[in-house]
């Protein structure tokens, strides 16, 4: 019964998702609002079905498996109520906006715009190298920090590190390795860009291996590739992006499994109940949070409200205005306290469907997504008047996947800002510096 309601509802959800493609001339155009769609169409249409039923069969985490057999039929629905309303609203917001065309003819730009990216990217690095540097010392250099790298990743902080607000700056070194790649494929610079892409490359790999991310060090391959290879000719959705789709997905799989194995964190025997267990949670979320949860404990959408405010250190935030994450909240419905006391030493993250329940239920799944799909088309506008064609491009595809995506599944806006840091010191530094390089580029920004 249950599982024939989960492929009913898949099902429908995909004809929801079908209706809101735009398409012109009866193609459908690869714009922002399109692509939105067959991501929320591909996860809530295609991978929760198989994450359910790969999970009754044995391959997930024990707990994972409890929680679909505990789920009822009405769990399901109310999780496909919510998923529908949340990814109509978001989309709808998008379809109705400026459109966001997500390809381009990428010519290679003058020499004025490689000399300001170069130099973008440089002072980025500098950023990164400087914030390493500092943050690490606490803990005696790169080497020793891998002696506690895990229980820091655990919640527990055994060195009182005067500069742990510089570890989401570190990545500054892993986005300037992007522009540096960027800067290979121009006529200009491609000497000093080749030498600093190096050493950008070396830092950026210490940095990713010492957080232990295993998505972050996939999502670092996939936009660097993107950024040396795509040429951003695709200009409308086919059969053949499904295929490209379904063959990317499966080698992304087998590479994050293959990172785990190097960073010691897979849990389960088999690729496939790990990657499977991997993305449980936000099909499960929903269902713990109202079991564990009243109507009392809504955030009354102090998750949005407090989004500027995580750009200060969290001993601001966290320790002297007593804001708890949204994922702190989410971890202890699930374990029964928050990460890094009473014994839970990892934290559940909180995704795009479960962060708009948490707002105010009903109300909170259509005005959360409206507010997000907002600013989400905003920073597509802002980075839309960026002159230099292979560089927008790239920032459209870096917002789409790091910020689109991966929000279905990690929305917490403390997390959404803390990984986007160096977006935002890349996006002040090239305005800076435009501001020089004005004359005799036009509106250049």
């Amino acid at each position: 019964m249950k599982i024939l309601l989960t492929l009913t509802l898949a099902i429908t959800y995909i004809i929801i998702m079908i209706f809101l493609l735009s398409k012109k001339d009866k193609k459908i155009e690869l714009t922002l609002s399109n692509a939105t769609v067959i991501v929320n169409m591909i996860i809530f249409g295609l991978v929760f079905p198989a994450n359910y039923l790969l999970s009754l069969a044995g391959l997930s985490a024990d707990i994972y498996i409890q929680n679909y057999e505990l789920m009822e039929a009405s769990d399901i629905a109310i999780l496909y109520i919510f998923a529908t309303l949340a990814s109509l609203f978001f989309i709808l917001v998008l379809k109705h906006s400026r459109s966001i065309k997500m390809f381009s003819r990428f010519d290679n730009g003058n020499n004025r715009d490689s000399s300001r990216l170069l130099l973008t990217a440089i002072a980025l690095l500098i950023i990164g190298l400087v914030s390493n540097q500092l943050y690490l010392s606490a803990y005696g250099g790169f080497s020793n920090y891998l002696n506690f790298n895990r229980l820091l990743r655990s919640g527990i902080n055994v060195v009182d590190n005067n500069f742990s607000f510089l570890m989401p700056l570190r990545s500054c070194v892993v986005f300037s390795s992007f522009l540096f790649a960027l800067l290979l494929k121009k006529r200009k610079k491609k000497i000093i860009a080749a030498s600093l892409f190096v050493v950008s490359l070396i830092f950026s790999i210490m940095v990713l291996y010492s957080n232990l991310g295993r998505l972050s060090i996939l999502l670092y391959v996939l936009l660097l590739l993107l950024a040396l290879f795509y040429k951003g000719k695709t200009k409308y959705v086919t059969y053949r992006s499904f295929i490209r789709i379904a063959v990317c997905s499966f080698l992304l799989v087998i590479a994050l499994f293959f990172i785990g194995g190097i960073l010691n964190r897979n849990d389960e025997g088999s690729l496939l109940a790990e990657f499977n267990s991997e993305i449980t949670f936000p099909f499960q979320n929903l269902f713990v949070i109202r079991n564990k949860l009243s109507t009392f404990d809504y955030r009354y959408f102090s998750d949005i409200a407090f989004f500027p405010v995580y750009l200060l250190p969290s001993s601001i935030w966290s320790v002297k205005m007593g804001i708890k994450t949204c994922s702190s909240i989410v971890t202890a419905a699930w374990w029964g306290a928050e990460k890094g006391s009473n014994g839970v030493y990892g934290e559940m993250p909180v995704d795009f469907v479960t962060l708009s329940y948490l707002q105010l239920g009903v109300v909170g799944a259509i005005i959360v997504p409206i507010i997000l799909a907002f600013i989400y088309h905003k920073c597509f506008l802002l980075a839309g008047k960026i002159r230099d064609d292979a560089l927008r491009m790239f920032i459209y595809l870096f917002l789409f996947i790091n910020v689109g995506v991966y929000s279905v599944f990690y929305c917490d806006p403390y997390l959404i800002i803390q990984r986007n840091l160096p977006l935002m010191a890349f996006a002040v530094l090239y305005a800076f510096l435009g501001i020089f390089y004005k004359k005799g580029v036009g509106n250049d920004t």
